[in-house]
């Protein structure tokens, strides 16, 4: 996963992470506009293959889902990725690679 989250330039095919809170939803990217403005991504199906979902340690394998929920992601000025049609605080936004955790907490 990346520790910044500006100016990630995302290709199709990519593995990328949507962040919801204290949340994280593994995804694939499926397109990409030519300016790389606009950022489509498809949830992925995660396994939890190590810990537990009431831990903090979260362990998956990943694997694309054909079916999975298709979202579409803007760069915005300060050269994030937040959700398309979200304001700037609580919205959803997107990193690069993939990550899936479920916090318990909540």
């Amino acid at each position: 996963m990346s520790d910044s989250f500006e100016n990630i330039r995302f290709k199709v095919g990519d593995g990328a992470t949507i962040f919801v809170g204290s949340d994280r939803y593994a995804a694939t990217v499926v397109e990409v506009s030519k300016t790389g403005h606009r950022v489509i991504v498809q949830r992925d199906s995660a396994t939890l293959v190590g810990g537990n979902f009431f831990g903090t340690v979260q362990e998956h394998e990943f694997r694309r889902n054909p079916d999975g929920k298709k979202t579409t992601f803007t760069r915005r000025r300060d050269g994030g990725y937040r959700e398309q049609g979200c304001h700037y605080n609580g919205a959803r936004f997107l990193g690069a690679g993939r990550d899936q955790y479920r916090d318990p907490h909540f």
